[in-house]
């Protein structure tokens, strides 16, 4: 059905293969002697005498000579040299260099390393952690990494302060919201740039945020990173302040994630396997709060039994259908009992229907190995991830090459190869497929296959008069949603090559040149598709598929040429090509001076080339059965349709350039003293013509003093190191979707005069700038009693101005609004993360860690003239000066009336009641209950932000011997979010076709009632339309019925507060000594669960806050992991 992907990743697999076996070939040193007489022996043990197991223990001569020591901190070695030198390590330790000589035996003794150098990677430089004084975290891959996830931004929920992620769905391809300190735009992107092994990453798919809801825009096409095989990531390392992200220019102000993949390692060749094999469970009723068969039918009998007033004649499905056909004397009384029985029994499930318990699997294999001089790393990878809802899933295939060498002295050169391609599979959001929403809300009463086993179709509901394409109906569209489930979906598919090239000249000692050339190719496609078949395409075409009318010459009776679509289905298809090239030129000093004086600098200079080519369309009459064929009927509809340009594609083709200069310099005293600077300037074609804007600096300027390296401190045995760090810089943020031109879309003929039409998408503004960000950030490090308690306490605020916002203009422009540089927002927050250790043995090890973040986010200016209107603030998007961005307003709930069980709600001056008009009275008006009000007299209220202000995690991990038991849990509070809907459909919303949450076995049935309850009556049309409201026609003012505000009102408001196990696993290293005679080095074998329960508001009753809306709710996962290297 679809065209497959180019077969650019299939050759880059292949060549990544081959390459590998030759490595394999290649000896890792040259073997210079034959003397290796020596066997040795030993231990290594810490200071208090207890043995380490896994400590390295290497030949320095022969880097392929090596092993770890088992549980009893025993190593043996043979064939070791008299001149060779043992180098002993373990992390988090300070490690030893033991010449040979004709020592037999050696007992080792390794000291706790609390001033471990390590390197944090930023992508412009290396640098070590003692000279950051940003606010930066890096963690290594292997410490969140989980077996069950697809992509590694689903693995940072809850890890690092600072970062909030949201998983919002539990398809493996899709993206989750990810936040760095508030969000720091209006209108433009809100999420972090990736950065993989020093390249910017664009996405795939450009996306519009100012139309978005949600982040996944590009539906089961994924984000940047969503396609990197988290096995060949080496470590994650997340740039939040100013001095952190300055070199990224204007895309940092959203903060920066930065993933530096794996590369070889010197010495002998080591093949490794990983491999994870995952059940996902699907979500059952057990979870959530909605009614069961039995309860459905005596909600339907109470209806019945209240004289309810059905929205249409429910004469084939539930127990309506029933009770009308023994009322019609078509069923015995016996019979309609037994007949209801059933009903109850079948309690049709239909998570077990469209959802399964799904297995996926995943596994890598990689070589690694080479010289000192030379030596490369290479991997290939497949993922095969089901969704737990039936026909969708995620495939992918990977492969990754890295080659370094020291091609001399001076000369450095390192190439890297690889790539992959994603096949997604998911649910059509043209058609309105949502599997997980369908089995909550439709009656359980309804079955899925008649008695034969065919599938069993139902009526919709409010078709009866009029179909979606606005032609008169003839008949209801039937409906089963394992057919539509069949007859509908999308597909996505993404294919991604980078590759990339460095090289590196040594002119003296410190100063260097280093050349990055790269480019990286994106290709994506998607379809979302319908066949005739489909209950969609019968709404639109008017008729069901077995339409008793389709005989004799019926292409000529009026129903037929009012349809769009009378024959085939619909193919919607977008195409997107994206190439990303970077040239990169670097000059770098580091030098050292007299062993306290630490300087380091570079300047850099980069240009980028983005072009950018796209298409989509929409095509009626897809013939599936013949491939790709498409072949409509021109009935008058479609002309019509034709004419007003509904079928016309749409076309992308433009190329962004971005030229930068960059410098950073830094130096420390002693580790003591440590300050650096960096500085950016960038312009771009995306921007206006006025020089005074096209090139602004950001900037920043850090400092770090580490009091526990003054003398006075240093012999602390209880304070083992103690830092402050202050920051201040400007960030920069771009919208990609502005353009300082005009921009003229090109529309289609006009019906009446025969000319093309076109019209403006975007107008002029040649002063078009950059999103500015100051940030300020103080930080405190400290660490006692060695790593016994470890933390980082950060304090920060950030002020955007010129942030892009949309103002009136007159329509005589073409348009009635212009993107300008209006808008201020300020972000503030608190971040703290902590460690412990407080159990080390030989046997045993305690880690805790927990991490907390706070942030406050206020609109300081929007515009003057922008736009904020009831429909605005509703829906959490209103620009309210003052505010949270994402705070979100409610109709003000009063309660239930006393006599009806009718909502009823506030008016602006905080009554429950008012004045309509009655010829009754004596002074024309009456008081009544607020059950509507005029559109004048509402004034919403706030119910909170949509984004939670606290939000971190904590973690522990226990080790006993070879066995690690670890937990993780991740947490938010402080936001909200709207309950499912129960009244705004109020006529359809009790169709026998609904399910209804059990919430209403507790609704209004009498005058007291709602003294405990906050759910409504049951909405009946004639009863609410007798009760006295405003009346919308004799005072010509707009009118908001209470049916319509319910939904939307504080009564349905829930704190979206969550606390999710994230991870629960058991991990066992199986020691050396039991894996030598199989020829494997190392071995590990875990159990890993994830999202095994989740803590929130009871009034969500079950449901997710965070993906209980979402096609496939995050799942229940159950995962058997394995490593193993040879």
């Amino acid at each position: 059905m679809f065209a497959k992907c180019p077969t650019l990743i299939a050759r880059t697999l292949c060549f990544c293969v081959l390459l590998a076996i030759n490595l394999w070939a290649i000896p890792a040193t040259a073997q210079t002697s034959n003397e290796r007489a020596h066997t040795v022996s030993g231990t290594v043990s810490d200071t208090s005498g207890n043995p380490i197991v896994g400590a390295t223990i290497v030949s320095s001569k022969h880097a392929h000579i090596g092993t770890t020591t088992d549980s009893k901190g025993f190593f043996l070695l043979t064939n070791i040299e008299s001149d060779d030198v043992l180098q002993v390590g373990f992390v988090g330790m300070k490690s030893k260099e033991l010449p040979v000589g004709a020592q037999m035996r050696f007992d080792i003794t390794l000291e706790n390393d609390t001033e471990i150098d390590e390197v944090i990677v930023t992508g412009y430089q290396e640098i070590s952690k003692h000279q950051v004084a940003g606010a930066v975290k890096q963690v290594k891959m292997d410490e969140i990494k989980l077996g069950a996830s697809f992509s590694v931004n689903q693995m940072l929920a809850g890890q690092i302060s600072g970062v909030n992620v949201i998983q919002t769905s539990g398809e493996p391809s899709a993206t989750p919201k990810i936040r760095i300190r508030g969000t720091s735009s209006i209108l433009g992107n809100k999420s972090p740039i990736w950065v993989l092994d020093g390249i910017i990453l664009d996405d795939p798919v450009q996306v519009n945020y100012q139309d978005l809801t949600g982040d996944d825009a590009a539906y089961l096409i994924g984000n940047a990173i969503a396609g990197v095989n988290p096995s060949d990531i080496e470590s994650i390392t997340v740039l939040k302040d100013a001095s952190a992200t300055a070199l990224y220019g204007v895309q940092a102000a959203n903060g920066v994630i930065v993933v530096t993949t794996k590369r070889g390692e010197a010495g002998r060749t080591k093949v490794r396997y990983d491999g994870s094999f995952t059940l996902n469970e699907r979500p059952s009723y057990r979870q959530l709060d909605v009614m069961n068969a039995a309860e459905r039918i005596t909600l339907s009998q109470e209806m019945l039994a209240d004289h309810f007033e059905y929205s249409r004649l429910p004469d084939d499905i539930g127990y309506e259908a029933l009770y009308m056909k023994y009322m019609n004397h078509g069923l015995t009384y016996d019979q309609f009992a037994s007949e209801v029985s059933k009903m109850a029994s079948r309690n049709t499930d239909w998570y077990d229907l469209v959802f399964r318990d799904a297995f996926s699997h995943n596994h890598t294999v990689s070589l690694t190995g080479g010289s000192e001089q030379t030596y490369y790393y290479a991997s290939v990878g497949y993922n095969n991830t089901p969704t737990t809802a039936i026909k969708g899933g995620s495939e992918r295939f990977s492969a990754n090459m890295k080659l370094n060498s020291w091609l001399t002295k001076k000369l450095y050169m390192g190439i890297s190869i690889s790539g992959y391609q994603n096949k997604n599979k998911g649910y059509s959001t043209m058609a309105g497929v949502n599997p997980n929403t369908y089995a909550q809300n439709t009656a359980r009463t309804i079955p899925a296959y008649n008695d034969d086993g065919s599938y069993y179709y139902y009526k919709l509901a409010g078709y009866n008069s009029i179909s979606a394409n606005g032609s008169s109906i003839k008949e209801y569209p039937k409906y089963n949603i394992l057919n539509e489930l069949n007859e509908t979906g999308a597909r996505g598919e993404v294919a991604n090559l980078n590759l990339q090239l460095n090289l590196q000249y040594e002119f003296i000692k410190g100063l260097r040149y280093e050349l990055l050339a790269s480019m990286v190719h994106d290709n994506s496609k998607r379809f979302d598709y319908a066949t005739d078949a489909s209950t969609y395409i019968a709404k639109m075409r008017g008729w069901n598929l077995d339409f008793p009318y389709l005989t004799g010459d019926y292409t000529s009776q009026d129903w037929y040429q009012e349809s769009p679509i009378p024959q085939g289905g619909i193919l919607s298809a977008s195409y997107n090509t994206n190439t990303s090239y970077t040239l990169r030129n670097t000059l770098r000093y580091n030098t050292q001076l007299k062993e306290k004086h630490t300087i380091s600098a570079f300047v850099t200079s980069e240009i980028r080339s983005i072009p950018t080519t796209g298409s989509s369309s929409i095509w009626y009459g897809w013939q599936p059965e013949r491939g790709l064929a498409i072949e409509p009927v021109f009935t008058d509809k479609y002309i019509e349709n034709a004419r007003n340009g509904q079928y016309n594609p749409t076309l992308t083709d433009r190329t962004t350039h971005y030229v930068s200069w960059l410098g950073s310099a830094s130096y420390s005293y002693m580790d003591k003293w440590t300050i650096n600077g960096n500085i950016r300037m960038d312009g771009s074609n995306s921007f206006g013509e006025n020089p005074k804007y096209r090139f602004l600096p950001v900037w920043s300027v850090a400092g770090k003093y580490t009091l526990s390296n003054e003398p006075w401190l240093r012999e602390s045995k209880a304070l083992s190191q103690l830092a402050i760090r202050a920051s201040y810089g400007v960030q920069g943020n771009v919208d990609q979707n502005t353009s300082p031109s005009l921009v003229i879309q090109i529309g289609s003929t006009d019906a009446t005069t025969g000319l093309n039409q076109s019209h403006v998408s975007l107008l002029p503004n040649a002063d078009l700038r950059w999103e500015k960000t100051q940030s300020y950030n103080v930080g405190l490090d400290f660490a006692f009693l060695g790593d016994l308690v470890t933390g980082t306490i950060d304090a920060y605020k950030k002020h955007g101005t010129d942030m892009i916002a949309t103002t009136q203009v007159s329509s005589a422009t073409g348009r009635s609004e212009l993107k300008i540089n209006s808008g201020v927002v300020d972000n503030a927050g608190v971040e703290v993360a902590l460690g412990f250790h407080p159990l080390h043995t030989n046997n045993w090890d305690l880690y805790l860690n927990v991490n907390y973040s706070y942030n406050r986010n206020k609109l300081i200016k929007a515009n003057s003239s922008a736009v904020v209107n009831n429909t605005s603030k509703i829906s959490g998007t209103a620009l309210i000066e003052g505010k949270p961005l994402g705070t979100l307003y409610s109709y003000n709930f009063a309660g239930l009336n006393h006599d009806t069980g009718y909502p009823v709600f506030y008016d602006k001056n905080g009554n429950a009641t008012g004045m309509i008009p009655d010829d009754k009275s004596e002074s024309g008006e009456k008081e009544v209950p607020n059950y509507s009000l005029y559109e004048d007299e509402i004034e919403l209220v706030e119910s909170g932000v949509m984004d939670p202000p606290h939000y971190g995690g904590f973690d522990f991990t226990l080790r006993w011997k070879s066995l690690r038991l670890s937990a993780s849990f991740t947490y938010s509070a402080g936001a909200v979010g709207r309950l499912p809907g129960i009244y705004t459909d109020a006529y359809n919303a009790y169709d026998p076709a609904q399910n209804m949450r059990k919430e209403f076995i507790t609704r209004w049935r009498q005058p007291g009632d709602e003294l405990h309850t906050n759910i409504p009556v049951l909405y009946n049309y004639d009863n609410y339309q007798d009760l006295p409201r405003r009346d919308g026609i004799l005072s010509d003012r707009d009118v908001i019925e209470g049916n319509n505000m319910y939904d939307y009102s504080t009564a349905r408001i829930a704190k979206t507060n969550v606390l999710r196990m994230r991870s629960l696993g058991l991990s066992y290293y199986v020691p050396t000594h039991k894996l030598r005679s199989w020829g494997i080095e190392s071995a590990m074998i875990s159990l890993q669960a994830t999202n095994l329960f989740f803590i929130a508001d009871k009034a969500w009753g079950g449901m997710d806050p965070e993906s209980g809306y979402a096609a496939v709710p995050t799942p229940r996962t159950y995962t058997l992991n394995v490593s193993l290297t040879f």
